[in-house]
């Protein structure tokens, strides 16, 4: 290995680098086919996987949240990684869910379709935060899988 100042020496203009000096230039260099990048070459990234594994960590453990029929709100009661939202309605009304009442950032417009819904996702709720649920009816139940 050589330093970056000397590689630069090496091809200055009219010069000509050796056949062993180039080949050093090239084994410089991670080759994604030939070699392992290891993680302490990666500046910071030990402590940044470190500190996402931290926060996985402190969300609530696997788990089910039952909503009463026709709840139009969750408050979130601690920090959780929702994953999935089954909504089930034999009427198969249009529910929308979002951060406000009657939002749809979260998801707009869900047709249920043989009474049921799968909303297959990854949204990250702390506490305090609440989900609305707009277009439910009375015999709507929805089920939060979470984490």
């Amino acid at each position: 290995m050589a330093s970056r100042a000397t590689i630069k020496f090496w091809f200055m203009t009219r010069k000509k680098p050796t056949q062993s000096q180039f080949w050093t230039w090239i084994d410089s260099f991670f080759n994604l086919d030939e070699d392992n990048l290891p993680i302490s070459k990666v500046t910071n990234l030990a402590t940044t996987l470190n500190s996402l594994q931290l926060q996985i960590n402190s969300f609530t453990g696997p788990g089910k949240i039952e909503l009463d029929a026709g709840a139009l709100s969750m408050l979130v009661t601690a920090d959780m990684l929702i994953e999935v939202i089954v909504i089930k309605d034999g009427s198969n009304p249009i529910v929308s869910i979002g951060t406000t009442d009657g939002g749809t950032d979260i998801a707009d417009s869900l047709q249920l379709s043989g009474g049921v819904f799968i909303l297959d996702m990854k949204l990250l709720k702390t506490a305090g935060d609440t989900i609305y649920f707009t277009g439910v009816t009375v015999d709507t139940l929805i089920t939060i899988y979470k984490r």
